[in-house]
């Protein structure tokens, strides 16, 4: 609790067979769990540790300052069974945020928070304000906010479930600040 938020739900999402292509800041070798490598990942003082992969078979922890959400581009799955994309949600998070155009009539797809709202504005303060897990989406039906950690980037193949009268929206956070000349 002391290397993460205590009210925080999860310490670390993880992808089984995903990584972070060209995006290695800090190798180390001789690790013997996925956990001793989410350890480390919390304990970097050299840079904000945002996701790392461990590797079973090489007992390899590789520590990135970048996640799926800040390289996109640059995340794949097929690295195999071995290997454990895990991305820290306990880093500081991404300063510009914004909600995506609405969609209407579905919902999310696992809800992690329900809250009592009027309005999809409501909801927008609810996901900014959760402090349980990093909400990504929600959806805003009747008097009823749906809040979720889940988006299109970590359930990509996933349809949405229909409701009929929902509105859903997404939260996307950039880099855009400098500090020091490095973007944070």
């Amino acid at each position: 609790d002391s290397l993460c938020n205590a009210e925080r739900g999860w310490a670390f999402e993880r992808v089984v067979g995903g990584e972070l292509e060209g995006f290695d800041h800090k190798e180390i070798n001789s690790i013997e769990s996925r956990g001793e490598c989410e350890r480390l990942c919390l304990l970097e003082d050299e840079f904000p540790c945002r996701s790392a992969e461990f590797d079973s078979d090489a007992r390899r922890c590789t520590l990135s300052r970048d996640d799926r959400r800040t390289q996109p581009e640059a995340f794949r799955y097929g690295a195999g069974n071995n290997v454990d994309y895990i991305e820290n949600q306990c880093t500081k998070p991404l300063p510009d945020c914004s909600y995506t155009s609405s969609k209407k009539d579905v919902t999310v797809v696992a809800m992690d928070d329900i809250l009592y709202s009027r309005t999809v504005q409501d909801c927008e303060r609810f996901c900014d304000d959760a402090r349980a897990f990093n909400c990504r989406s929600f959806s805003q039906k009747d008097d009823r906010c749906y809040l979720s950690g889940d988006d299109s980037i970590t359930l990509p193949d996933t349809k949405q479930p229909d409701e009929p009268g929902a509105v859903y929206k997404e939260k996307v956070c950039t880099r855009s600040t400098c500090d020091g000349g490095m973007f944070i």
